[in-house]
C-alpha cells in the first residue's frame, strides 16, 4: 500500500513542479502589468544587450607589452590598450588606424559631395557615434539643406575623455587633414565628475582622468599588491559578463520569472565588478608614484575647483568654436544629460538600481552643471552655438539611462532628434 502510494506520488510530482512553474510564471506576468510594465521578450533582450556590450568594455588596467615564448618578441597590443598620446594624454592602439582610415577618405572625391560630421567627447558620445549616428543622419535629411546630400557620422568620443583633450584632439585631427563640414562637441559629465575625482586623489582635474593616464603613462611604482587586483577586477567582469551572455543565449530567458531573477543577479555582479574596480582604482591613484603623475599645484577649496573645471570647459567651447570658424565648419556645443543632475529625470526603479558612483563623482555633478548652464548662457551671448541638453530626458518617465550617465538606444535616438533640431535652427539658411 505505501509502495504504491510513493508511485503515485512521484508519477505526480512533475505535473505538480509543472503547475507551480506555470503558475509563478502567470503570476510574474500580472505583476507586471499591475506596474504598467507588461513582459516583453524584445524588452529583455534589449537590456541583455545592453548589459553584454557594457561588460565587455575593459577597465582601465596598467600593464606592460605582451611577450611571446621569447623576451624579444613582442605580441600585439589589444586595440583597447590605451597608450601614451602627446596631445591628449592617451588614446587606444585602434585611434591609429581609425585615423589613418578617415585621413584616406577626406583625400577621396568622396568626401568633397558629402555633408561630414565629427563627433567629439567622451563615453556618452561615443556611444552616440553607434547608436544616435543613424537617428541624426535621418532627421536631418529631413531639411531641405541636406534632403539632396550624402551626410556621414565620424566618431571620435573616446571613454573617460574631458576638456581639454578634445580641443587638443580637434586640432590635432586638423593638423593630420581631416575636413569635417561640421563638429558636434558632447560633453560636461566627465568634466563635472571625473574633474572632482581627480582632486579627490590630488591630481589636478584638468589633467586627464587619472586611471586612464595611469595605465598609459605606466608612472605608477608597481607593489605586489597590484597584481592581485588586477585579477579579482578581471575575474569579476567575466563573471558579470559570462552569465549575462549564458542568459542572453538561453531558453530561460522567454520566462519573464526567470528573467527578472537574472537581470538582478546580473546587476549584483556588475555591482560586484565596480567594487573591484573602485579597490584597484584607489590603489593605483594612491600609491607610491612620481609628483610629475598628478600635474602642478591648484587650490582645493570647493568653490575653487568649480571654478577652475567651469573656467576650462568655457574656454575650450570658444577655443572649438573658433577653430572652426577659421576652417567655414558648423559648430554646436551641447550639454550632455545626466542621471545624477537634480531634476533632470524622474527615475525608474532599474535607473536607481544602475546609478552608484563614488561621492566625488556625484557631488562633481551637483556642484558643476548648475555652473555650466550658466556659463553656456554665456557662450551663446557671444554667438557660440550651445544647446543645453541636461533636461532632454525630464518628460520620459520609461528607462533611458543605463548607468550613471550612459544611455540606452532608446535614449540615444531621443538625444539624437533633440540634437538634430538644435543643430538645424543653428544653421546658416544656405
Amino acid at each position: 500500500m505505501l509502495a504504491a502510494r510513493r508511485r503515485r506520488w512521484l508519477l505526480a510530482l512533475p505535473l505538480v513542479l509543472l503547475v507551480a512553474v506555470l503558475g509563478t510564471e502567470l503570476a510574474t506576468r500580472v505583476i507586471d502589468v499591475a506596474k504598467g510594465q507588461p513582459w516583453s521578450t524584445d524588452e529583455l533582450r534589449a537590456s541583455l544587450e545592453n548589459e553584454c556590450r557594457i561588460l565587455s568594455r575593459r577597465a582601465f588596467l596598467p600593464g606592460a607589452e605582451q611577450t611571446g615564448g621569447k623576451e624579444s618578441e613582442q605580441q600585439p597590443l589589444a586595440p583597447g590598450t590605451p597608450i601614451l598620446q602627446p596631445y591628449t594624454g592617451w588614446e587606444h592602439v585602434i585611434t591609429h588606424s581609425l585615423i589613418e582610415r578617415e585621413g584616406e577618405y577626406y583625400r577621396s572625391p568622396e568626401s568633397k559631395s558629402t555633408y561630414d560630421i565629427c563627433i567629439l567627447g567622451g563615453s556618452v558620445a561615443q556611444a552616440f557615434g553607434e547608436l544616435g549616428a543613424q537617428r541624426l543622419v535621418e532627421c536631418l535629411k529631413r531639411d531641405p539643406r541636406f534632403a539632396q546630400r550624402e551626410l556621414r557620422v565620424h566618431g571620435f568620443g573616446f571613454g573617460a575623455y574631458k576638456q581639454p583633450q578634445m580641443t587638443m584632439l580637434l586640432a590635432y585631427l586638423f593638423a593630420l587633414g581631416h575636413e569635417p563640414d561640421a563638429v558636434i562637441e558632447i560633453d560636461g559629465f566627465n568634466e563635472a565628475a571625473l574633474g572632482f575625482h581627480n582632486a579627490s586623489l590630488g591630481g589636478h582635474p584638468l589633467y586627464p582622468y587619472l586611471a586612464g593616464w595611469a595605465s598609459a603613462s605606466k608612472g605608477l611604482r608597481p607593489d605586489w599588491d597590484l597584481g592581485d587586483l588586477m585579477h579579482e577586477v578581471r575575474a569579476a567582469q567575466e563573471r558579470a559578463s559570462s552569465f549575462a551572455e549564458g542568459l542572453r543565449a538561453s531558453i530561460f530567458s522567454h520566462s519573464a520569472f526567470v528573467a527578472h531573477l537574472g537581470l538582478a543577479h546580473i546587476h549584483r555582479l556588475r555591482n560586484d565588478y565596480a567594487e573591484k574596480y573602485k579597490t584597484l582604482e584607489r590603489h593605483l591613484q594612491t600609491g607610491s608614484k612620481g609628483g610629475e603623475f598628478m600635474g602642478p599645484a591648484f587650490d582645493r577649496e570647493p568653490a575653487a575647483l568649480v571654478n577652475l573645471i567651469v573656467r576650462s570647459w568655457e574656454e575650450c567651447a570658444r577655443d572649438l568654436h573658433g577653430m572652426c570658424a577659421e576652417h567655414g565648419i558648423d559648430y554646436l556645443h551641447v550639454l550632455q544629460p545626466t542621471l545624477h543632475d537634480t531634476g533632470s529625470k524622474t527615475l525608474t526603479e532599474r535607473e536607481q538600481a544602475g546609478s552608484s558612483a563614488g561621492e566625488e563623482w556625484i557631488a562633481g555633478v551637483h556642484a558643476v552643471y548648475p555652473r555650466l548652464r550658466e556659463a553656456g548662457a554665456r557662450l551663446e551671448q557671444r554667438g557660440i552655438a550651445f544647446y543645453d541638453a541636461s533636461l532632454v530626458f525630464q518628460e520620459h518617465t520609461e528607462d533611458i539611462y543605463v548607468d550613471l550617465c550612459h544611455f540606452r538606444e532608446h535614449g540615444n535616438e531621443i538625444f539624437a532628434e533633440a540634437i538634430a533640431r538644435e543643430f538645424l535652427a543653428r544653421l546658416p539658411k544656405k
